[in-house]
């Protein structure tokens, strides 16, 4: 396991626009309903896909995988995933 040094990488200034805001406050209002009345909805994260976040992702990491450590054009295209699964 390589250490990954967040510092190392600027923040992407569109997670403190006012649209990741809007995204922050859409998250905190779905995770607060009781589990009963959103266990079957999903709530979808766009942020992630913007082209600077997944920019960022892949200077912090190397170019390499978060999961495996392999060079990521290696495996397949810079696909941007959870940490947990998204169907669960």
């Amino acid at each position: 396991m390589i250490h990954i040094d967040r510092d190392s990488v600027s923040k992407p200034v569109i997670l403190d626009s006012p649209k990741a805001g809007e995204e922050w406050e859409r998250a905190a209002s779905f995770f607060e309903l009781p589990v009963g009345k959103r266990s079957q909805k999903r709530f979808s994260f766009e942020l992630y896909r913007e082209h600077e976040v997944r920019d960022a992702l892949i200077d912090l990491f190397h170019g390499k995988c978060a999961f495996c450590e392999s060079y990521v054009g290696d495996v397949s295209l810079a696909y941007i995933d959870h940490f947990r699964p998204m169907s669960r």
